[in-house]
């Protein structure tokens, strides 16, 4: 036992375990480890909580807390039940963009908004959005390969699958086969036979 000004200091108890300002009165029992009384600083000579520690700490082992963790005010509470609940403020999370094989990256990802989810800018040009079952994400893909649906054409004009089926044209209103007009209706839904430029309800021009 060590005593100061007739006050205990610290003490080893009849199990060898170490006491640091140790009160008569509370007790110094135990049978391994080390008992402190009051709080303990490290980097500080004025510690506020049990454990006041200043500058950067590392755990190599599972850390262990039966509460909250409290980061520049902030309280974290409840990191199972209902996720990541915050005492106070918003939630922002940075999610990676999700985009399919071969496909560029767009920036795509998830907003969170008041009640509702949605996209963050999207997919880019001529790309859709796409379910894959295996990995059970949305991805963007390009509008190519088989189904895919392609092609140029004219202003208020029919399309048409072109010859290769590969894609889409346009079909000079309406193509019956040549590269003559053979049907033309204008917009004064005047319709031509054999004549792109109808002056009467009905005209045909025989050939």
């Amino acid at each position: 036992m060590f005593s100061r000004g007739g006050s205990e200091k610290f003490r080893f108890n009849a199990n060898g375990q170490f006491c640091l300002g140790y009160n008569g009165a509370q007790g110094c029992t135990g049978s391994s480890g080390a008992i402190i009384s009051g709080n303990v600083g490290i980097g500080t000579t004025s510690p506020a909580f049990t454990l006041d520690t200043r500058g950067t700490g590392r755990f190599t082992g599972l850390l262990t807390l039966n509460s909250g963790v409290n980061i520049n005010s902030e309280t974290f509470t409840d990191l199972t039940g209902n996720g990541l609940t915050l005492s106070s403020g918003s939630l922002a999370l940075n999610l990676t963009s999700s985009v399919g094989t071969g496909v560029t990256a767009s920036g795509s990802g998830l907003e969170f908004s008041s009640g509702s989810v949605g996209l963050l800018q999207g997919c880019s040009d001529n790309q859709l959005l796409q379910w894959n079952e295996g990995s059970s994400t949305w991805e963007c893909q390009s509008i190519t390969g088989a189904g895919a649906v392609s092609g140029t054409g004219t202003d208020n004009r029919l399309t048409r699958w072109n010859s290769l089926g590969t894609g889409i044209e346009d079909a000079s209103i309406l193509d019956l086969g040549g590269s003559t007009v053979a049907l033309t209706i204008d917009a004064n839904r005047q319709v031509g036979i054999g004549t792109t430029t109808p002056s009467q309800l009905l005209d045909v021009n025989s050939i």
